[in-house]
C-alpha cells in the first residue's frame, strides 16, 4: 500500500496474540518502531496494565497507534499516571470505511514514546 501511495519502507513483522503475553516484552522494549492495538473495549485494569506492564518499557520514538486513547486529556485518578511523563498522545483524524469490524467511523489515537520529556520534567521541576 505504500508504494501505491509512493512512500517509502522497510520490512515489517507482524505479531499476533495477547500482548501481554511476556515474550512481546521483549519485543516491544528492543525492536519493536510501531505498534497497533486495538483496545477499544479494554477496561481500565487491563488498560493499566497494557500501558505500566509493556509500553512503558517501548523505546523512545516508537509509535503506538490505538482505538483508544492511552492518555486521557482528563485530569486522571490514578495514582500512577506516569505513562503521560513519558509519551505524547494526539488524535488522529477520522478516516471513514476504515476498518473491516464495524461501519462506523472509528477515531485512532497516535502516542509517540517521548523517554526525553521525563527528563525535561525533572529539570524544569528543581
Amino acid at each position: 500500500m505504500m508504494t501505491h501511495f509512493g512512500k517509502a519502507h522497510q520490512s515489517i513483522e507482524l505479531h499476533e496474540g495477547d500482548i501481554l503475553d511476556p515474550r512481546f516484552k521483549n519485543l516491544i522494549a528492543n525492536e519493536a518502531t510501531v505498534i497497533y492495538i486495538n483496545n477499544m473495549m479494554f477496561d481500565n485494569e487491563l488498560m493499566w496494565k497494557l500501558k505500566y506492564d509493556l509500553l512503558q518499557y517501548a523505546r523512545h520514538g516508537t509509535r503506538i497507534v490505538t482505538t483508544k486513547a492511552l492518555v486521557s486529556r482528563r485530569p486522571s485518578t490514578e495514582k500512577r499516571e506516569e505513562f503521560s511523563k513519558i509519551s505524547e498522545t494526539e488524535k488522529i483524524e477520522k478516516l471513514e470505511g476504515c476498518v473491516s469490524w464495524t461501519s462506523r467511523n472509528i477515531d485512532f489515537f497516535l502516542t509517540k514514546m517521548d523517554l526525553l520529556k521525563s527528563f525535561a520534567d525533572v529539570n524544569n521541576n528543581p
